[in-house]
């Protein structure tokens, strides 16, 4: 490679000195694209071995339910009145059966037997089910 030292002189104009320059500095050496050889392609990859997760226990602390089909026309306010009424008499049968079943000690007394022939008692509560199972989403129980 051959050093030269060319004066340039220092233009008012910036175009004009651009111009100068480009006298002065040769074009660049430019392959012929069709004569260079491309190397064959690489394939790259990193592989991470993924973390251990803990074991999850299985969710059951919820469920989803729809409204019952003799309760979906009534507005909301009535109906949320009506699910906390049938919760709160839930509570008094439960609180009632446990008094009934519970021992003076407070061990509780296994449930009576029945007798065939002893005339039918009344009838156990039997709470309306205003919201039911049956939704539309179907979950099965795993461990997420």
């Amino acid at each position: 490679m051959e050093r030269k030292v060319i004066p340039i002189m220092f233009e008012n104009c910036i175009p004009q000195l651009l111009q100068s320059y480009l006298k002065v500095i040769p074009d660049p050496k430019l392959h012929d694209p069709e004569e260079l050889p491309i190397p064959p392609d690489e394939e790259y990859q990193t592989i991470k071995r993924p973390t251990m997760r803990p074991k999850h226990e299985l969710l059951e602390n919820f469920t989803l339910k729809s409204i019952n089909e003799k309760y979906k026309d009534l507005p909301f306010e009535e109906l949320l009145e009506k699910i906390k009424e049938n919760d709160r008499k839930k509570e008094e049968y439960n609180k009632k059966k446990e008094a009934e079943n519970a021992d003076p000690k407070g061990k509780k007394k296994p449930p009576p037997k029945k007798d065939p022939k002893a005339p039918p008692q009344e009838e156990e509560y039997v709470p309306e089910e205003i919201l039911e199972n049956n939704t539309r989403w179907v979950i099965p129980k795993c461990y997420c």
